[in-house]
């Protein structure tokens, strides 16, 4: 049960990271955004992500997982904030950076902190 639960965290996350790309991308095409810029967020999020995780990859360690996570979450808690008290379209693209730089630092401790508790198994 135990393990259940751990899991049920990132899939929580997972569905914030798919709201926010959600959400923003309806916000910019209901503002009359082209296409492309509609679909730029996605693709921002996900070369940010991917540079993210490789840096991230090198810093985590399985002393500092658990922190790192901790404190990533309560950064993105604050940063779902600031997507509703700061709704410009220019500032969704820097909001969905900083939010794909938090995933990084969510995901990658994430698998080091499950690899240290499933030891053995």
């Amino acid at each position: 049960m135990t393990r259940f639960l751990i899991y049920c965290f990132p899939a929580m996350i997972d569905m914030v990271i798919g709201s926010i790309l959600f959400v923003c991308a309806v916000r910019m095409a209901e503002s009359g955004a082209s296409a492309t810029a509609v679909t730029a967020v996605i693709a921002v999020s996900a070369l940010v992500y991917m540079v993210s995780a490789q840096v991230v990859g090198s810093l985590v360690t399985q002393r500092n997982a658990a922190w790192i996570l901790i404190v990533t979450s309560l950064s993105m808690a604050l940063l779902a904030a600031a997507f509703i008290f700061m709704p410009g379209l220019q500032t969704m693209y820097l909001l969905v950076a900083i939010q794909a730089i938090a995933n990084g630092f969510f995901f990658v401790p994430f698998q080091v902190f499950m690899k240290a508790v499933e030891k053995g198994r």
